[in-house]
């Protein structure tokens, strides 16, 4: 099995993907929690669920999937997770979006308030 993960060659695989904000930070704690476990290099002899459950006690996914025998294929079949992702990446875009227009109409509301007030100021 190792083998066929490293070389990236197999056309089945069950595995575990996660959106995660600081995946680095993330993978940093996952190595260290499992340091005793290590095998070589990036591979420590660990069940998939314990690893999972680490990861999440770790942090708390923004999508979390379970994906079995999805592997891109040579005619560019891509794993669901990915859609998932462009999507959360778009909602994230709008929300960013709207909060900026919130904060252009309270700045354009506190301008016409401190104009109108100064005009008053002026001319009274």
């Amino acid at each position: 099995m190792n083998g066929c993960l490293q070389s990236a060659v197999c056309n089945r695989l069950a595995a575990w993907v996660g959106l995660f904000e600081n995946p680095r930070k993330i993978e940093s704690a996952t190595h260290r929690h499992f340091k005793e476990f290590r095998t070589r290099g990036e591979w420590f002899r660990v069940s998939a669920q314990e690893a999972i459950k680490t990861i999440q006690n770790i942090s708390t996914p923004l999508y979390e999937e379970h994906v079995q025998s999805r592997i891109a294929n040579d005619r560019g079949t891509r794993f669901s997770f990915l859609d998932k992702v462009k999507i959360h990446k778009i909602k994230k875009g709008l929300l960013e979006l709207i909060f900026q227009l919130i904060f252009a109409a309270i700045a354009v509301s506190l301008v016409l308030f401190l104009l109108k007030n100064l005009i008053i100021y002026l001319t009274g």
